[in-house]
């Protein structure tokens, strides 16, 4: 139920500016024991898991919208563009968010 519980908190929120200490105290938990214990249940860190969340969100914008690839990565939770870009690269094969675009882009309904 508890990890649940902050899954379901972190995919709610992952776009909104998250700290490990703002989720741990939700939680009512010591931030050191919250990473402890996602850890060893996910088998990936609060961070990582957050990463993902946006990563997956960004690449569902770049499929379905034309924006800007800062407007994509302030959208998905990012502060900036250089740490969407080293996120994105990581989780997405190693893909630039152009490149994903190009490759996956679906064209307008008609």
């Amino acid at each position: 139920e508890g990890q649940a519980k902050i899954e379901r908190q972190i995919s709610e929120h992952y776009r909104d500016p998250l700290t490990v200490p703002a989720i741990a105290a939700d939680a009512g938990l010591h931030p050191k024991y919250l990473m402890r214990v996602f850890k060893k249940q996910c088998g990936v860190s609060v961070w990582e898991y957050v990463t993902r969340l946006r990563v997956s969100h960004a690449q569902r914008l770049l499929i379905t919208t034309d924006a800007k690839v800062v407007d994509v990565a302030l959208e998905s939770g990012f502060a900036s563009v250089a740490p969407f870009y080293q996120a994105f690269q990581t989780y997405a094969n190693q893909q630039r968010p152009l490149a994903y675009r190009r490759k996956h882009h679906l064209p307008p309904s008609s």
